[in-house]
C-alpha cells in the first residue's frame, strides 16, 4: 500500500517515514534506514524548539508538526543505525535531534551510546543534563557507570548508592556498587543490599566478593586472584 502511495506522491516525506517504521518493525533495518534517508531529504527545514518558542507545544501548527517529525526521523534512524553497527552515524543523528530539542529521553540515549563507545566525559555531561530536569534512577546509575569507567570510583560509589536507594531490588545496581566500593577500598555496609530478593542471581557474586560464599571454587579463586587486595579482584575478574 505504501509503495503505491509513494509512487503517486514521491515527495511526501511522511510516506517514507511510515514505510521506514514498518520496515524497522519487520526487522528490515537497512531498508528502514534507506526510507528514513529519503524522508530526511524531503522534509522541509525544521525549526528548533528555541526558534519555535511557545509554538512548540501546539502540535496543530505546521511548523511544529515538521519539528516533531524531524526529531522522530533522527531518533528512529539513530536506533536503526546503531542496530546495524553504524555507531558514528547514529551519534550524528542523536546530535541532530538534540540540536532541535534537548528532550531528556533523547539526551539519555546519547549518554548511553557515549558510555558504550568510551566517551565517558560526554556521557557524564549528558547524564548531568538529564538529572538537571529531575531525578531518574537509570540516569544516576548511568552517570555512576561513566564515573566508574573513568576510574572515579569514589564518585561512582556515591551515584550507585543513590541509584540503589531508588531501586533497592536491583541486583545489577548492587553489583556495580559493590565493584565501585571494592575498587575505592571503601567499607561495604551489608544493609545496603537488604532490598535485593534472596533469589536474585546477584547474591552469588555479592557473597563471593564479601567472602561469605560456600561455593568453594568461586570464592577461593577470587581470593587467590585478589592476593589479599579486594581491588585486584575486580581487575582479575574483568569487573
Amino acid at each position: 500500500m505504501l509503495f503505491r502511495s509513494i509512487r503517486l506522491h514521491p515527495d511526501d516525506y511522511i510516506l517514507y517515514l511510515r514505510q521506514g517504521l514498518s520496515q524497522k518493525r519487520a526487522g528490515a533495518i537497512e531498508a528502514a534506514v534507506t526510507d528514513f534517508d529519503e524522508a530526511l531529504r524531503r522534509i522541509p527545514r525544521p525549526m528548533s524548539a528555541a526558534e519555535l518558542g511557545p509554538r512548540v507545544f501546539n502540535s496543530g501548527l505546521a511548523e511544529t508538526h515538521i519539528h516533531n517529525m524531524a526529531v522522530e526521523l533522527h531518533t528512529e534512524r539513530a536506533e536503526a543505525l546503531q542496530t546495524i553497527g553504524q555507531v558514528d552515524a547514529a551519534m550524528e543523528d542523536l546530535d541532530a535531534a538534540i540540536a532541535l530539542t534537548a528532550r531528556p529521553t533523547i539526551v539519555q540515549r546519547r549518554a548511553t551510546l557515549r558510555l558504550l563507545t568510551g566517551q565517558f566525559d560526554g556521557a557524564r555531561s549528558d547524564f548531568d543534563t538529564v538529572l538537571d530536569r529531575g531525578i531518574d534512577a537509570d540516569a544516576i546509575f548511568g552517570r555512576g557507570l561513566a564515573r566508574y569507567m573513568a576510574a572515579d570510583w569514589a564518585g561512582a560509589t556515591l551515584d550507585l548508592q543513590r541509584a540503589l536507594r531508588l531501586k533497592p531490588r536491583s541486583g545489577v545496581y548492587a553489583l556495580w556498587l559493590l565493584k565501585a566500593q571494592l575498587r575505592a577500598r571503601q567499607p561495604v555496609p551489608l544493609d545496603e543490599f537488604k532490598g535485593i530478593p534472596q533469589n536474585n542471581p546477584a547474591w552469588a557474586w555479592i557473597n563471593a566478593f564479601l567472602g561469605d560464599y560456600d561455593g568453594g571454587s568461586l570464592v577461593n579463586g577470587l581470593r587467590s586472584a585478589a592476593a589479599g587486595d579486594p581491588a585486584r579482584t575486580c581487575e582479575t575478574t574483568y569487573l
